[in-house]
């Protein structure tokens, strides 16, 4: 696949549901995505591999491990790999997700 530029934010979509991801790619590496969260939306935690979360729109909170972090425009929270993590939307949110892989070996 060669290099492709997006506009995350016109990538969202809220379809009735509490989470819709839509994928803008899925490298070898990295994957990005976009996740359009409905308000009083709540994902339990969950462990996954290397996680970026920056914010797009609307607010809410980020939990990483223990660790409770606010979400709103603009701010960015990184959860390391194998970390529990997890959110509640407070109202309608945007996030950009960029997802890394672990290879075998590294």
């Amino acid at each position: 696949m060669g290099a492709a530029q997006f506009v995350p934010a016109e990538h969202a979509e809220f379809l009735g549901i509490p989470y819709a991801p839509k994928v803008l790619f899925d490298g070898e590496d990295l994957r990005c995505l976009v996740l359009s969260v409905e308000a009083g939306a709540r994902m339990s935690p969950h462990a996954a591999d290397d996680l970026a979360v920056y914010v797009l729109q609307g607010e809410g909170s980020f939990i990483v491990g223990e660790e409770v972090f606010p979400l709103s425009p603009g701010r960015l929270v990184h959860c390391p790999a194998g970390v529990l993590h997890g959110l509640t939307a407070s109202s309608r949110l945007v996030l950009l997700l960029l997802l890394g892989r672990r290879r075998e070996g590294k």
